[in-house]
């Protein structure tokens, strides 16, 4: 335990150094790590190469859990909505192709679903019926998930709706998986029904109950949702790009508000680490101070981009560190890092 005190003590000193880190009282207790991606659009363009993209992420993921000891304990991957790049089987069939190419000595996957599910051609204003889009989804990812193994430290319960809720660290720690509940004006932008939106906040509710009566009085829980939460990170208030409508937004924010425990992840906009603005520095952004932190994920898929990048997060007793990873050849590769303290 001395030396790994002694390790995060220099890694958070070396971060601080080039200004990529905003908080340091976290322990260095580990208790479990998982990666989010976003936007892999399997099907897309065959100039976005968006398969060998996936590929390079799972394998850069599998070779940092050999030779790192900040993935020792890798639990699993969540891709984060636009899964595929619209609702053709075919799709699905390369998704799964991919996955079982890579599966050995894989974490386990979870997908959510976004816009382009819905579309019945590469452009998401292309649609078919929503029913048919989400039954497509749901059927097709609970097939290619009943090959992977949970390892007993996930949980796999089968998808049959919009929105989902899974556990890990042992069946311990929550996920929540939101999706929209119908195909808005803004067919990119998400729509909530009142039934999800009291889901998830007795949900979080729950959550704060169990941590209530932990150590720490705080237990963490993980929120994915493809579109961002309105007026929040880089594009979530353009028209055009879509977002969760403004009214479902605010009962999200509210339902977050004072618990810093929660942390949650975003797509859909296609920022890359690279493209950072003073607005949204490192695709993060802060709900206050005692509330959730919300990050953008970047997109596997995209066209013009360095390379495929995510989130490696990794869960403290105290707290949460998140940091921007780019997927290589050579593993996992550090572009920032935020801790969230409890």
């Amino acid at each position: 335990m001395k030396n790994k005190k002694m390790f995060l003590k220099t890694l958070i000193a070396t971060i601080s150094t080039i200004g990529l880190i905003s908080a340091t009282s976290i322990s260095a207790s580990a208790a479990y790590s998982f990666d989010v991606i976003s936007d892999t659009h399997i099907g897309a363009d065959k100039s976005w190469d968006t398969s060998t993209k996936l590929e390079t992420t799972f394998n850069a993921i599998k070779y940092s859990m050999k030779n790192s000891s900040y993935y020792k304990n890798e639990q699993c991957i969540v891709i984060n909505g636009d899964v595929v790049d619209n609702s053709k089987t075919e799709n699905y069939d390369e998704l799964k192709r991919i996955v079982k190419n890579c599966k050995n000595d894989l974490p386990f996957v979870y997908f959510n679903i976004g816009n382009h599910e819905y579309a019945s051609e590469s452009s998401p204003y292309t649609l078919g019926p929503y029913s048919y889009g989400l039954n497509l989804f749901n059927s097709r990812i609970n097939d290619i998930q009943s090959s992977l193994d949970t390892r007993g430290i996930v949980t796999n319960f089968q998808r049959n709706n919009s929105y989902d809720s899974q556990y890990i660290n042992s069946k311990n720690d929550r996920l929540a998986f939101l999706g929209t509940d119908e195909i808005p004006v803004n067919p990119c932008s998400s729509s909530l029904s009142s039934n999800q939106l009291n889901w998830l906040t007795s949900f979080i509710g729950d959550n704060t109950y169990e941590g209530s009566k932990t150590a720490k009085g705080r237990k963490p829980m993980f929120i994915f949702s493809h579109q961002p939460v309105y007026d929040t990170t880089y594009g979530s208030n353009f028209d055009s790009w879509g977002y969760i409508y403004p009214n479902n937004s605010n009962v999200i924010k509210s339902a977050l508000s004072g618990h810093p425990e929660i942390v949650m992840f975003t797509g859909h906009t296609h920022k890359q680490f690279s493209n950072n603005d003073v607005w949204n520095f490192d695709n993060f952004y802060s709900l206050g101070d005692s509330s959730s932190q919300i990050f953008s994920v970047p997109s596997i898929g995209e066209v013009d981009s360095n390379g495929p990048e995510g989130y490696h997060v990794t869960v403290y007793t105290d707290g949460i560190v998140v940091t921007g990873v780019k997927y290589t050849n050579a593993g996992c590769k550090t572009i920032n890092t935020r801790t969230v303290d409890f």
